[in-house]
């Protein structure tokens, strides 16, 4: 019985120091809400010819590491291999050579640990250190943002190179870095004396080298002569890649040929030595692939000079000899996507939007009309359509007849009695020529209508049957947006953006102007400035360091950019100066 009560005693007692050796937070008691402070540290803050391997900083209470080696900031970066360890309430930098001679040092612990009750972390902790006699004191401030959306952006690793050495953004790790708080903020300190060239990146992959291909990045694009420190060195980001062009592959693909590119491109344009009808398209979306159709069946190898440019305006011509060879792979399918606006009764416009998986090779205009009732079909002209480059793309823009719905409520279906708005050519609208598509059923709704035989691609097929109903509004259930422009640019462009920065309208060089029509809900009014006068905005580009041209946005009295609409109202003027 006293050997059973002996080992309960033990095992009890050794379950107890278990528990005891665990740092857990504590249950109860008020909440924690003060961050760790630094009660000791080797070296000491400022300290002077330092020289050691091991950092420490030690706090007030129990800390834990928050992915410590990627939150806390040494500068200049070091070259060397370092372990981050933690210890109850001490942080250890544990290095595996000395430090380099006669450096300052800064540490900028940010959030690498944290308390282990609250989470919480130091607040602003870094110290700087030398190893030799003097503290080098000189540092960059500024702001980073995203020009095109106007907001500043956080989280952004700020990187400063010296401009004399080979290692730059693309190819190794800077000497100096810091981090951009949520307000875009960065500060650079305890800097040398020198000439610097200075980036910001998204680092996704934490290589300290800039992927242009996939990741954010920004430059500032003189170098910084830094022989006192300096202060609003503000810049932008940019979602550009600036890789050279190069073809990755050029073959037939099923019954098409496909050239393939290492990145997008921003248009392209085939030339043939043969006298041929040809048609061609981008794949998707990513716009790095062509695709070449073979109307004609031609087995000939055809000599092609494909002239591309890129979204930074990098031009260059391929010359390659596209053949096609018999396959028994079936051509891909023929679809469509299509959208369709509302109408505004007063001023009708049909506007709707066709993309097509394939280039249109033939259009039947015959089959393709607005629907009012029984008495009112209208057709479009060549006016009211228009084609991209590639024919797979198909814009609709055809004004109305306001009389058509002087007496209609928005919900109300146009009366049978309304006249025939003719808008097109009266040639094109003759209802005794038997190659139209007898008319629909009288008891339909209007809508916008592509029959059968419509679209027919190069390889024969033909779209699918769209037909779509029209939406009609009232002019009162949208706002108006006035807009007064004083500046002294003879080029720009002001867009109205949505709340997701897409773009709902657009002008150009307009002064005093509104924005009609405009479905209730927040926007802002941004202006491109179009400096070098070459029918553009032009993002700028990292490798011949040229700025992004100016963007400005719209700012009420408020500083804020956002604009509501209601329906019903008219807002403004809202002056914009630049």
């Amino acid at each position: 019985m006293r050997r059973i009560l002996k080992q309960a005693f033990f095992i009890g007692l050794f379950i107890t120091t278990i528990q005891c050796a665990n740092q857990t937070a504590p249950t109860g008691g008020p909440k924690d809400e003060d961050p760790p402070e630094l009660v000791t540290s080797n070296p000491t803050n400022g300290e002077l010819n330092v020289s050691t391997k091991i950092i420490t900083l030690e706090f007030n209470e129990y800390i834990k590491a928050n992915n410590a080696k990627e939150q806390i900031i040494i500068t200049p970066r070091l070259s060397q291999e370092y372990e981050v360890n933690i210890r109850k309430n001490k942080l250890l930098i544990e290095l595996s050579e000395p430090l380099s001679d006669s450096t300052t040092y800064t540490i900028n612990i940010r959030e690498g640990v944290k308390d282990i009750t609250e989470n919480n972390p130091p607040d602003n902790l870094k110290i700087a250190f030398s190893t030799g006699s003097y503290l080098d004191s000189l540092s960059i401030t500024g702001i980073v943002n995203d020009q095109l959306l106007n907001k500043f952006v956080d989280d952004f690793s700020i990187y400063l190179y010296d401009a004399s050495d080979t290692i730059d953004f693309f190819n190794g790790p800077p000497l100096y870095l810091t981090k951009t708080n949520e307000k875009g903020e960065y500060i650079l300190e305890n800097l040398k004396s020198g000439t610097y060239n200075l980036f910001a990146l998204k680092d996704k992959n934490n290589n300290f080298i800039a992927d242009v291909k996939s990741e954010t990045y920004g430059f500032y694009s003189s170098p910084i002569v830094l022989d006192s420190s300096h202060s609003n060195i503000d810049f932008t980001i940019q979602r550009l890649d600036v890789r050279p062009i190069e073809q990755i592959s050029a073959r037939q693909n099923g019954t098409t040929y496909e050239i393939k590119y290492n990145k997008n491109l921003k248009s392209y344009h085939l030339e043939f030595i043969d006298s041929v009808q040809i048609f061609s398209a981008f794949t998707d979306q990513y716009q790095n692939s062509i695709r070449i159709y073979n109307p004609q069946n031609i087995q000939d190898s055809l000599l092609t000079f494909l002239h591309i440019t890129d979204s930074v305006d990098y031009q260059h011509t391929d010359t390659l000899f596209v053949k096609f060879e018999e396959t028994s792979r079936s051509p891909l399918d023929f679809n469509t996507t299509s959208t369709l606006d509302k109408i505004v009764v007063n001023e009708p416009i049909v506007k709707s939007t066709l993309i097509f998986t394939k280039p249109v090779a033939q259009l039947d205009p015959d089959s393709l009309y607005v629907y009012i009732d029984s008495l009112t079909i209208i057709r479009p002209d060549s006016s009211h359509i228009s084609w991209n480059y590639s024919k797979d793309k198909l814009e609709i823009n055809m004004p109305l007849d306001p009389n058509l719905f002087a007496t209609k409520s928005e919900t109300d279906k146009p009366p049978a009695s309304a006249p025939n708005k003719k808008l097109v050519k009266p040639d094109t609208l003759s209802t005794t020529d038997s190659t139209q598509q007898k008319p629909p059923k009288p008891e339909l709704k209007p809508h916008l209508y592509f029959g059968h035989g419509t679209f027919i691609s190069p390889e024969a097929d033909t779209a699918q049957i769209i037909k779509k109903d029209l939406s009609f509004t009232k002019p009162d259930a949208y706002g108006t947006i006035l807009v007064e422009v004083e500046t002294s640019q003879t080029s720009y462009i002001i867009q109205l953006l949505n709340k997701n920065n897409e773009v709902v309208d657009s002008k150009i060089n307009p002064k005093n102007f509104s924005f009609t029509n405009v479905t209730p809900g927040d926007y802002k009014l941004r202006v491109l400035i179009d400096s070098n006068q070459n029918g553009q905005w032009d993002p700028g580009n990292i490798l011949e360091k040229k700025d992004p041209e100016p963007v400005i946005f719209y700012l009420n009295s408020e500083e804020k950019d956002l604009l509501t609409i209601r329906a019903n109202w008219e807002l403004g003027p809202n002056i914009i100066k630049f």
